[in-house]
């Protein structure tokens, strides 16, 4: 009954009798008190995009930006990768997808987020929540002891399950 459903994010105004017939279905058997991942088998996997949708967007990115003579080099490049290996690393992605629940999450916090060395403070929002309203203090070491505490709580919150999952608001 939970499923899949995605037609919700492309309703304009109110929702259509099938996204709130799925959504009081999904209310009913979460239960009263649902744990954070409770949910997490039913999100659909991510898909391996096509090589040629991607070397076809990768191309529209670079175009503004290189000269006709660097562009036409890298439109060449890529018809070959699309040719020759393409095809063999987008078996290992689509294996990759199946044996793993996210096919990007190792490499995109081995190379987003460890290899930067930038701040992720201020360059990321790991933690996507809202401002926390309180009493801000001129006291910099402060400020930073309150912002750890405040953060590692936030952790525990995830690790304990604590967290109330976002399902339908």
């Amino acid at each position: 009954m939970t499923g899949h459903c995605d037609g919700w994010m492309y309703e304009t105004s109110k929702p259509s009798w099938k996204t709130w017939l799925w959504g009081a279905g999904v209310k009913i058997l979460m239960g009263k008190n649902p744990l954070l991942y409770s949910f997490q088998r039913t999100i659909p996997r991510l898909p391996v995009p096509s090589i040629n949708g991607t070397v076809e967007r990768y191309l529209a990115s670079v175009k503004p930006v290189f000269p006709d003579d660097l562009y036409e080099k890298h439109a060449k490049d890529a018809k070959e990768f699309v040719k020759n290996e393409g095809p063999k690393l987008n078996r290992y992605l689509q294996l990759k997808s199946w044996l793993t629940d996210n096919y990007v999450t190792d490499w995109w916090e081995k190379y987003v987020y460890l290899r930067g060395r930038s701040p992720i403070m201020i360059n990321s929002n790991y933690y996507v929540n809202g401002l926390y309203y309180y009493e801000a203090t001129p006291v910099q070491v402060s400020r930073a002891a309150n912002l750890s505490y405040r953060a590692l709580q936030f952790k525990k919150f995830i690790d304990e399950q604590k967290l109330e999952p976002t399902v339908i608001r």
